[in-house]
């Protein structure tokens, strides 16, 4: 099993579309191969700032969703909304 930190900082005023956002396309990775489950979680000093933790069962699965088309659409909503790049952790035990 490996999870997947994703790290996101929204421009400002945008935090609200953000959320809805991501509300809206939850069903993209639902019955993704692999994917186990996963939770964002906001900043308590920095409103802006979100991290996604998600579980999967290996690296090939998160690579496969990771350069898939429904990750790609979930992005054309998501990208747009960021100050920053997101940045990409993986880790393992």
């Amino acid at each position: 099993m490996i999870k997947v930190i994703i790290d996101r900082l929204i421009a400002e005023g945008l935090e609200q579309h953000y959320d809805q956002s991501l509300r809206d396309t939850v069903s993209l990775i639902e019955n993704t191969p692999g994917f186990l489950g996963s939770e964002t979680l906001r900043d308590i000093e920095n409103s802006s700032h979100r991290v996604t933790v998600s579980l999967w069962d290996n690296l090939q699965c998160w690579s496969q969703w990771a350069s898939s088309d429904n990750r790609r659409k979930l992005h054309s909503h998501i990208d747009p909304l960021l100050d920053h790049e997101e940045q990409i952790t993986i880790l393992t035990h």
